[in-house]
Formats: C-alpha cells, structure tokens, sequence
C-alpha cells in the first residue's frame, strides 16, 4: 500500500475526523472541548482546529450531503495552496475563474489534486483561493450511489 500524504494522515490519525469518514454521520461525534456552530441538521462547523501542533486552522466545515461526505478546512495562511506538492504528494497546473457575485467581481483559482484512493475511503482533494472566501482545503468523499450515478452518466455519453 502506498504512504499517505503528509496532509491526509493527519486527517486520518484525528478521532472527530476519522469517525466521521468512516461512519458518515455527525451523530455520536463528541465535539466537546471545540468551539462549534451548527449549520444544519448535516453540517458543522468547528472553529480553531487543529490537525497538529503545526497545522491549524481557523475553521473547518464538516457535512453530509446526497453526494457524499465533506470537509472543507479554513487555513490560516496559504501553505497548502502554494505547495500541495509536500501536503498532498502532487501538484497541478492552476484553473482560474473570474464572474460576478452580487455586483461584486469574484477572483477565483483552484488546483483540482484528483482523487486518492489509498486513503479510509475514495477522497477527492481540491485547494481554492478566492477573493471571496480565502483559501480553503476540500474534502469530499463521494457516496456510492454518487459513483455509480458518474459512472453511468459517462457510459452513456460514450
């Protein structure tokens, strides 16, 4: 089996991230000790989080949807964005999007890392800079009906 990216085993070696991963709820997660605000019945949101003494974050969104499970970390510089390569093993070329958002121009840029399989389950991993929201580190997991969903899709467009 290949060695994770530094990024993902830390995410795989936190308990509240873990649990989630592996069981797909928020219920039963203790979140005391953290600072949390509940978005909805299927998302939270947990101030000041840290994977390490060294990574930290000034939040992080974790939630469910139909499409699978999602957590989105707020940095609090933008290392990971800047070098994804000693985060998450690899680099890509940039994707750059400009469009309006409430009579407000919207500067955003992306590097889609793809998808690791070697992880707790299927993660696909996207950093974002925008000149709205920041940076932010993506992680999504898709759910199987969502998978199986894509793969039909593709094969009829075939």
């Amino acid at each position: 089996m290949d060695t994770l990216p530094y990024f993902l085993a830390l995410v795989k070696k936190n308990i509240i991230l873990y649990t989630f991963i592996t069981s797909g709820t928020l219920s039963g997660i203790d979140f005391k000790g953290y600072e949390t605000v509940p978005l909805s019945d299927y998302a939270i949101e947990v101030k000041n989080f840290k994977l390490s003494n060294e990574e930290s974050f000034n939040a992080v969104m974790i939630g469910v949807s139909d499409l699978g499970l999602h957590i989105d970390f707020t940095p609090v510089c933008s290392k990971y964005f800047d070098d994804p390569q000693k985060y998450f093993g690899r680099d890509v070329p940039l994707r750059k999007r400009e469009y309006e958002m409430f009579e407000q121009q919207v500067k955003s840029n992306s590097k889609r890392l793809g998808r690791y399989e070697n992880f707790i389950r299927l993660v696909d991993v996207t950093l974002y800079n925008s000149s709205v929201y920041g940076y932010r580190v993506s992680l999504f997991f898709p759910s199987e009906q969502y998978l199986e969903d894509l793969k039909k899709a593709r094969n009829s467009s075939n």
